[in-house]
């Protein structure tokens, strides 16, 4: 494979950004570390890499958010469906309320650890 700009050089990376081959001449690395043939390559690339990391921040925010809902959330379905249970015996309704609770609560947590693994990877 031959660079795209010099045909008679043989071709050593590929633009992280369009594709193209390029040779020792031509490709340049941006900051994050891409090869790149152009300016215009190097800027859709830095802009690329900042949405990516936008677009982690945003899913480890919303992993914590789901946490809180969900453990809050199995928690109240857990202590009614005991109140229940004390209450009135065992129902249908009671069941269903102590599993879903109980579903809730490890969803929960699963995704409490989530949070946790992402904040460790970012230090």
């Amino acid at each position: 494979m031959n660079c795209f700009q010099h045909a008679n050089h043989t071709a050593v990376a590929v633009c992280g950004n369009c594709g193209k081959a390029m040779c020792n001449d031509c490709g340049m690395i941006t900051s994050a570390g891409k090869m790149v043939c152009s300016t215009d390559c190097a800027e859709a690339t830095e802009q690329f890499t900042g949405m990516i990391a936008h677009i982690y921040k945003k899913t480890q925010q919303q992993n914590r958010t789901n946490a809180i809902t969900f453990l809050l959330i199995g928690i109240i379905l857990l202590v009614y469906g005991l109140y229940e249970q004390l209450q009135f015996g065992q129902s249908p309704l009671t069941l269903y309320m102590l599993a879903a609770g109980g579903v809730l609560l490890i969803t929960g947590l699963w995704y409490w650890r989530l949070g946790i693994k992402s904040q460790k990877q970012d230090t």
